[in-house]
C-alpha cells in the first residue's frame, strides 16, 4: 500500500494511505454543480473534503474532475497539463481555471443584477439613475440603455423608439412625461405617430 506524507502549514506531519483516502472518495455526496455559483460550490466541495479527512491533493484534483464530469472538457487543457508535470498544487490550479471559466465576469454580473430591476413606481429617469450607480462600474452604455428600455411600459417603449436621436438623459425626460401624461394624449401618440406632441414631450 503506497503511503503519502504531507506537511500542514502547522508544521505537523500528516500520513495519509492512497487507499483508504480512495476508498473516502467514493463515498463524497458531491454538490450540485452550479456554474451560477461556482464559488460556493468549491466551498460545499472542500467541506466534504474536511469531513470526510481528505488532504492529499491528487485525490481532491481527481475528486474535481470526477465531479465536473462532461464539463472537464472546458478545462482540459489545464488538466491535462497538471497530469504532465510534476505539480504539488495540483487541486488550486485546476479550481482557478473553472472558477475563471464558468464564473460570469464582472459586466455579466451586472446585466444580470440590472435585467432584474423593474420600474415599479418610480420615475423612468429614477430607475436610469439607480442603473447606473449599480452599473458604473462595468456596465457599457449600450447595455444599460437596453435594460432600461427593457424595463419600460410597452407603450412607452414605442414611443421612445421614434428618438433615435435623443439623448438617454432626454430619453428618460420623455419617459417620465409619458408616464404622467393623460392615457389619451399617449394612445394618439402611439397611433399616429404625432411628431410634434413627442417633440413637445422632448421639451
Amino acid at each position: 500500500m503506497t503511503t503519502n506524507i504531507e506537511v500542514e502549514q502547522n508544521g505537523s506531519l500528516i500520513v495519509k494511505s492512497e487507499a483508504s483516502e480512495a476508498t473516502l472518495i467514493a463515498k463524497i455526496n458531491f454538490p450540485d454543480f452550479d456554474q451560477e455559483d461556482i464559488e460556493t460550490w468549491f466551498i460545499c466541495l472542500e467541506a466534504s473534503f474536511h469531513v470526510n479527512g481528505i488532504k492529499l491533493d491528487k485525490f481532491k484534483f481527481n475528486t474535481v474532475i470526477v465531479a465536473l464530469g462532461s464539463r472537464a472538457k472546458y478545462v482540459h487543457s489545464v488538466i491535462k497539463q497538471c497530469q504532465n508535470e510534476n505539480n504539488s498544487n495540483k487541486y488550486e490550479t485546476l479550481k482557478e481555471a473553472v472558477i475563471a471559466h464558468f464564473q460570469p465576469s464582472e459586466t455579466q454580473g451586472l446585466s444580470s443584477l440590472l435585467s432584474g430591476m423593474s420600474l415599479g413606481d418610480q420615475k423612468p429617469s429614477v430607475l436610469l439613475s439607480e442603473m447606473r450607480r449599480l452599473g458604473e462600474a462595468g456596465c457599457t452604455d449600450n447595455i444599460l440603455t437596453i435594460l432600461w428600455l427593457r424595463a419600460l411600459p410597452n407603450t412607452t417603449r414605442a414611443i421612445i423608439a421614434a428618438m433615435p436621436t435623443a439623448t438617454l438623459d432626454d430619453q428618460a425626460k420623455v419617459a417620465d412625461k409619458i408616464l404622467e401624461a393623460p392615457r389619451e394624449q399617449i394612445s394618439s401618440i402611439q397611433h399616429r405617430g404625432d411628431g410634434a406632441t413627442i417633440k413637445s414631450l422632448e421639451q
